[in-house]
């Protein structure tokens, strides 16, 4: 596990009330993990926040797993190199 991963993870962990032990790369935010809109939206602004990305909101809604947030940060983080 990388550090992206396990800080999303633990992001996630907080933001979804979920035990960390249940939230994998794989893990779906609605199906496996219940997440709503408001929980999705604190996610959303403390990964920004965590990671100094900002994230167009339009580019948050094709999030639907954990993999996907990671893949995002990272895209995000290439870019600013």
């Amino acid at each position: 596990m990388d550090k992206i991963e396990e800080k999303v993870i633990e992001l996630v962990s907080l933001c979804l009330v979920a035990e960390k032990e249940q939230v994998t790369r794989k893990s779906d935010l609605f199906a496996d993990l219940n997440a709503d809109k408001l929980a999705l939206a604190e996610l959303y602004v403390k990964i920004e926040e965590e990671f100094k990305l900002k994230i167009t909101p339009g580019t948050w809604e094709r999030v639907k797993t954990i993999d996907d947030i990671v893949k995002l940060i990272e895209e995000y983080s290439d870019e600013l190199l």
